[in-house]
């Protein structure tokens, strides 16, 4: 079956969409968080980089720490390949139906 199994993975079973949610009260006193998320809307994404957006946005800077892994940073990077079981996602999986 296509799309069910990970031998024959597609892009409807690997994408699933990022939604952040901020309250009037968060927008209001971390403006420019709030326009770093908004600006990160259709940027490529991995779940693996999580921690470091989520680091990004408490302002936890730590040695393991990758602005270039953050969605919300000025320095993601978009081109990163993203893997999925050995498989590179844009180049492989993204377009296959």
């Amino acid at each position: 079956m296509s799309g069910h199994i990970e031998e024959n993975p597609t892009h409807h079973m690997i994408e699933i969409p990022v939604i952040m949610w901020a309250s009037e009260k968060f927008r209001a006193k971390y403006p420019e968080k709030w326009e770093q998320i908004k600006k990160a809307a259709d940027r490529p994404y991995m779940t693996d980089d999580m921690i470091h957006t989520v680091m990004d946005l408490a302002d936890i800077k730590t040695a393991e720490f990758d602005p270039t892994r953050s969605i919300v940073n000025d320095n993601f990077n978009a081109q990163r390949p993203r893997i999925f079981d050995g498989m590179d996602y844009d180049t492989e999986i993204k377009n296959k139906r």
